[in-house]
Formats: C-alpha cells, sequence, structure tokens
C-alpha cells in the first residue's frame, strides 16, 4: 500500500472515530445561544470527548500530523471542524461580538489549540476541572494577554 493510501485509510479511520463528536458540534452549531458560547462548547467538548475516549485520543495523536497537515481537504473531520468553528466566528463578527478576523485561520489556531491543551492535560495527568481549562483559552482568544488600563 502506498503511503498516499496509507494516509486517506488513517484519515478515513480517524474520521469515523469523530463521527459522534461532529453530531454534537453540527448541534450547538444549531443552537440559539451566543457564537462565544458556542465556542465555549466547542472547546469543552472535544476536551471531555478526547479524555472519555483515550483510544481516540491516541489514533488522533497517531495521524494528527497528516490530519492537520490535510486540513484544507474538505474530507476530514479536521477541515469539517475548522469550517464549523468558522461560521461560528463568522456570526460573531456580524454580530460585532468580535472584530473582523480571517476565520477560517484563527478557527485552525483555536481547534489546534484545543487538541494541544488536551494532550497536556492527559500527558501530565492533571485533574483540574476542564472548564477551567476551556475557560482559560476562552480568555486567551477574547481577551489576549495584555493587561488594559
Amino acid at each position: 500500500m502506498s503511503g498516499n493510501n496509507e494516509n486517506e485509510l488513517q484519515n478515513s479511520n480517524v474520521d469515523h472515530l469523530f463521527e459522534e463528536l461532529e453530531e454534537v458540534y453540527r448541534a450547538i452549531a444549531q443552537t440559539d445561544q451566543a457564537p462565544i458560547a458556542k465556542l465555549g462548547l466547542y472547546a469543552t467538548t472535544l476536551m471531555q470527548y478526547l479524555k472519555s475516549n483515550q483510544k481516540l485520543f491516541n489514533e488522533l495523536r497517531t495521524v494528527a500530523g497528516s490530519t492537520v497537515s490535510s486540513n484544507n481537504d474538505d474530507e476530514t473531520w479536521y477541515s469539517r471542524s475548522v469550517d464549523l468553528f468558522a461560521g461560528t466566528l463568522e456570526e460573531a463578527v456580524l454580530t460585532r461580538k468580535i472584530r473582523a478576523i480571517n476565520t477560517r485561520k484563527i478557527s485552525t489556531l483555536f481547534l489546534n489549540s484545543i487538541i494541544a491543551l488536551t494532550v497536556q492535560r492527559i500527558d501530565t495527568a492533571t485533574s483540574d476541572d476542564i472548564e477551567d481549562d476551556v475557560r482559560d483559552l476562552m480568555d486567551l482568544y477574547l481577551n489576549g494577554l495584555i493587561v488594559k488600563m
């Protein structure tokens, strides 16, 4: 089997493992909640999902490079998640909850941040509440690091 076919098979397996998560994401996107609340729910949902599905988490780690590097392929769970997040950010821009941004780029950074934070949580066996990590993540994305005087 060629390397490209192996990559496609791995991505297909990971996509299958993420089908349930994608259903939850779509349900969140359809709610009447504010866009910022939806972003927090996306992050919480992914972190809880990976924590409770160690096999999925290990699969993600195995193919993360190929899955993430192929985010221009609309057929991956990763790309579909980025698109969904971008739509939510576009909603936030349109309702003037956030400034105009490149929603796809920020969505990619946001998803990668959630994954990296989950890796750190699992690797260090942290027992901190996921909601605390999500709150910190959302604060970083929404407020940055600079103290406003």
